[in-house]
C-alpha cells in the first residue's frame, strides 16, 4: 500500500456528535468503511488520489465513514444524514430566521 486517504464530508464536530436515528431515536454509531483502490485500475477513476498538490501513485487505501443503527439496522451515508436533519430541524421551526 503506497498511501490512505482520509475522507469525510462533514466537519469533525458533525463527525463525531451524537446523531438519533430517524426511524427509532436510538443513538447511530459512526461506522468505518475502507477500500483498497491501484491508482491504474478501471476503478480509479471514481476516486481523487491528490493530496495536497500530490498525486498518490499505486495501491492507496480510501477510508470514508457512515452511520448504523444497531437498533433497527438503517444505514445513513454522511449526506443523506445531513439531508435528513436539516429537513427535521426546519420541519420543528428550530431554524427559523427572525426578522
Amino acid at each position: 500500500m503506497k498511501g490512505k486517504i482520509i475522507q469525510y464530508n462533514c466537519s469533525l464536530y458533525f463527525l463525531n456528535k451524537k446523531h438519533p436515528c430517524p426511524e427509532c431515536a436510538h443513538v447511530l454509531t459512526k461506522t468505518k468503511r475502507s477500500t483498497l483502490v491501484n491508482s491504474f485500475s478501471e476503478e480509479a477513476k471514481n476516486y481523487d488520489f491528490v493530496v495536497n498538490d500530490t498525486f498518490l501513485v499505486g495501491d492507496v487505501e480510501f477510508v470514508t465513514y457512515f452511520f448504523q443503527c444497531s437498533n433497527c439496522g438503517e444505514s445513513y451515508e454522511i449526506d443523506d444524514l445531513k439531508k435528513i436533519e436539516k429537513l427535521q430541524k426546519n420541519k420543528n421551526g428550530t431554524n427559523a430566521k427572525t426578522i
